[in-house]
């Protein structure tokens, strides 16, 4: 037998606000929810080649609650010069907890201690970066930027008293030079270093 049970919680403010039509602000809160809540009840039998039982069957009774919340929030600032140098800086917070709690219970309903875990993970991460834009009349355009994120990170395993905790800071340059030939051809070389971060939920 089988069961689920999912409750996604999104919520978002926002807030734009231009001082001119060169100047402008952006901020945003954000709150996300993720609740799955798994059931199941498993029997593991295995037979001979004449169908006969070899040791008993398994059974396993589980219940495999996630949970997950996300707190964010950033601020974004884009200024244009009046020679068309536009520079674009911002701020971001986020917090993210997270508690997987996977339950396995024997056919006598005793606690599986070879299956079951608790897992609880908390993160923080505050990100500042900064970009220049700046095109020329002779078809060319320059881009270049900085971000850096500070990550706090910790992670408990109740079941067997693991823990750790991690603090570090990155640094992700990019810079982007690209030359129009026409308005068919266009040319690019670029340069960055990125982070690809697992999702809260799939």
């Amino acid at each position: 037998e089988e069961g689920f049970i999912r409750k996604d919680v999104v919520t978002n403010t926002y807030l734009s606000h231009k001082f001119s039509q060169t100047n402008s602000l952006d901020i945003n809160f954000d709150y996300l929810a993720y609740g799955n809540h798994t059931y199941q009840d498993i029997t593991n039998a295995t037979y001979d080649g004449s169908m006969q039982p070899l040791g008993a069957a398994l059974i396993l009774h589980s219940k495999q609650p996630t949970l997950i919340d996300v707190y964010s929030v950033k601020a974004d600032h884009a200024y244009t010069f009046k020679r068309g140098l536009k520079v674009e800086s911002g701020i971001k917070s986020s917090w993210v907890a997270t508690d997987n709690n996977a339950q396995f219970k024997d056919g006598l309903w005793l606690t599986d201690t070879t299956r079951s875990n608790h897992f609880f993970y908390k993160e923080n991460i505050n990100a500042a970066y900064i970009t220049a834009d700046q095109s020329f009349k002779t078809k060319w355009e320059i881009r270049v930027g900085l971000r850096a994120e500070q990550t706090n990170a910790e992670g408990i395993q109740y079941v067997h008293s693991i823990s750790f905790t991690r603090h570090y800071l990155s640094l992700f340059p990019t810079a982007y030079i690209t030359y129009k030939a026409d308005s068919n051809n266009q040319f690019e070389l670029n340069y960055g270093r990125r982070i690809e971060r697992p999702a809260y939920q799939r």
